[in-house]
């Protein structure tokens, strides 16, 4: 009886039904072009009560001290192959960096909502902010940085969706 129910546990996952994978590559929308800029520190201490006061007084300085944000920007052209129309899309911009035996990861997301209608191609920019992008920023300067442009996820006008595998 014993051996009856391990054989029946086992051979259970083995008769399940397979879930069809989704293919890796998006059948119908093309990445045409991607870059990501420079990551620079840019100064946002001009904006907010005090930024109006002038010249170098240590006043100016006291009341609004400097601040500063890592930025980088990323674009990415898409064009739609397929005879569908494409309600949005997630990209992903993967940092990667190799150094010995250790590898780094980074993901920067981007969401488009914009109506892609066949053989429409589009354009689109986003600016994305971070600390930790300052570490990034010294693997860009030494040539070690390794970016990739990937579509995540598809969402179509009749509501069917497409996703990226595992």
């Amino acid at each position: 009886m014993k051996a009856l129910c391990l054989l029946i546990f086992l051979g259970l996952p083995l008769t399940s039904s397979a879930q069809k994978a989704s293919p890796p590559i998006p059948p119908d929308l093309l990445i045409i072009a991607s870059k990501l800029g420079p990551i620079v520190r840019i100064d946002v201490s001009g904006s907010g009560p005090f930024a109006r006061l002038e010249g170098n007084s240590s006043l100016a300085t006291e009341i609004n001290p400097p601040r500063y944000e890592w930025q980088v920007k990323g674009e990415v052209k898409l064009r739609n192959n397929g005879g569908r129309t494409i309600k949005s899309v997630d990209c992903e911009f993967l940092l990667t960096e190799s150094a010995g035996l250790i590898t780094r990861y980074q993901q920067l997301n981007v969401h488009i909502k914009k109506a892609l209608r066949p053989g429409d191609t589009v354009k689109v920019s986003k600016v994305f902010r971070g600390y930790d992008l300052k570490t990034w920023s010294r693997r860009q300067k030494q040539g070690l940085l390794d970016v990739r442009t990937n579509i995540i996820r598809i969402e179509y006008s009749d509501g069917s969706a497409w996703e990226r595998g595992p």
